[in-house]
C-alpha cells in the first residue's frame, strides 16, 4: 500500500469515527428529548390533577361558603324574630301599663269623694219625720244617685257584700267586732261602709263588723 492510499484510508477512518460520534450525539440528544417530553407529559399530568384538585377544592370551599351563608342567614332571620317579639312584648307592656296608668290614675281622687258618698248614704239611711228636715233629706238622696250613676259611667262600681257573707280581707276591712257564740264565726254582722272597685282594682275596702266567737 502506498503512502497515498494509507493516507486516504485514514482520512476515510477519521471520517466515519466523526460520522459514529455524530450519530452518538444524535442518539443521546433524541434520548434526552425524549425523556425532556416524557417529563414535560408528567407535568402536564400533574398539572392537570392539580387544576382538578383545584376545581374540587373550589367546588368544596364554595359549597361551604354557601352553607355558611344559609346558616348564618336563618340564625339572622332567628334572632330577628326573637328581637321582633320582644320589641312587641315590651311595647305591649309599656302600652298596658300606659293604659293602667290611664284607667286608674283617678283612684286616689275618687278614694276622697267615696268617703263623702258613704256619709251621705249613711244620713239617707235614716227615717226622717220633721217636715223641716224632709227636702233636706230628699236632696241628700237625689244628690246620692246622681253620684252613683257618675260613678258607674267612670268604671267605678260598688262591692256587692252582704251580712252574712265570710269575710273576705280583699275587699273588706274589719273595724270591729262582735262576739256571739250562737252566730257563725268569721261572717259579716253588720256593714259600716260600702266598697267601690274601679275598674277591676279595689280602691276602697267595705268597712264592716264581723262575727268572733
Amino acid at each position: 500500500m502506498n503512502k497515498k492510499e494509507d493516507k486516504q484510508n485514514k482520512s476515510n477512518d477519521k471520517s466515519i469515527n466523526r460520522e459514529q460520534e455524530l450519530l452518538n450525539k444524535i442518539k443521546l440528544l433524541e434520548t434526552n428529548i425524549t425523556k425532556k417530553d416524557e417529563e414535560i407529559e408528567s407535568s402536564h399530568e400533574n398539572i392537570t390533577n392539580l387544576l382538578k384538585k383545584n376545581d374540587e377544592l373550589n367546588s368544596t370551599i364554595n359549597k361551604i361558603n354557601q352553607d355558611f351563608i344559609i346558616k348564618v342567614n336563618e340564625k339572622a332571620n332567628e334572632a330577628n324574630k326573637i328581637l321582633q317579639a320582644k320589641i312587641k312584648e315590651t311595647q305591649d307592656k309599656s302600652e298596658k301599663e300606659l293604659s293602667n296608668l290611664k284607667k286608674y290614675a283617678l283612684s286616689d281622687s275618687i278614694i276622697g269623694l267615696l268617703q263623702i258618698l258613704n256619709q251621705f248614704s249613711l244620713a239617707t239611711n235614716h227615717k226622717v219625720e220633721d217636715p223641716k228636715l224632709i227636702k233636706f233629706y230628699d236632696g241628700f238622696k237625689i244628690f246620692n244617685t246622681l253620684f252613683n250613676n257618675w260613678l258607674k259611667e267612670i268604671g267605678v262600681i260598688k262591692i256587692n257584700v252582704k251580712v252574712g257573707d265570710e269575710f273576705d280581707p280583699n275587699i273588706m276591712d274589719a273595724v270591729d267586732i262582735f262576739k256571739d257564740s250562737n252566730l257563725e264565726n268569721n261572717k259579716v254582722y253588720k256593714i259600716i261602709e260600702d266598697g267601690y272597685k274601679l275598674h277591676e282594682r279595689v280602691i276602697y275596702h267595705a268597712k264592716v263588723i264581723v262575727v268572733k266567737k
